[in-house]
């Protein structure tokens, strides 16, 4: 994805007048849900939409709507290398500092699998559609096995007293 420098400069005023028109109509709409809710009035310059959700939306109405190209192309590729490069590590970091604190020397064998699940259990990104009780029904419905070993065991246990 290749920026043509000379087409970005003759669209970037007009783009950059329509992104604003983007901006200043979902900070009205934000004013109007936030002013719904405390029920009192709110100026839309005090709202401030994300960053991804004004880029998102201004690529969404300035598309052609029958031949899928966008009205500002060059623009159009700035605002999607803007929603896909991250602005900071800071997510990494989290990540790789999570995983110190579950991976630790008295867990060195632990393989990559076992870590993502507890990763994703820690971070509260684990199966949100899991059946828990249809889990637990057919734990407690399956038929508990014990060991000729174990039971030997125990009876030794209880011969004892």
């Amino acid at each position: 994805m290749l920026l043509n420098s000379e087409s970005l400069k003759q669209e970037l005023p007009t783009a950059i007048q329509a992104y604003a028109s983007v901006v200043y109509d979902l900070r009205v709409k934000l004013a109007a849900a936030k002013q719904k809710e405390e029920e009192k009035a709110v100026a839309p310059s005090t709202i401030s939409p994300p960053l991804s959700l004004c880029i998102s939306t201004f690529l969404q109405t300035f598309k052609a709507p029958f031949a899928g190209n966008f009205i500002f192309p060059e623009f159009s590729k700035l605002c999607v290398l803007a929603l896909i490069i991250p602005l900071s590590s800071v997510d990494c970091e989290r990540g790789f500092s999570l995983m110190n604190i579950i991976k630790t020397d008295l867990r060195a064998n632990m393989n990559n699998e076992t870590l993502c699940a507890l990763m994703r259990i820690a971070l509260g990104t684990a199966e949100k559609d899991f059946p828990f009780e249809l889990s637990a029904e057919r734990w407690f419905d399956s038929p508990r096995t014990v060991s000729a070993g174990e039971i030997a065991w125990l009876d030794d246990l209880l011969d004892d007293d």
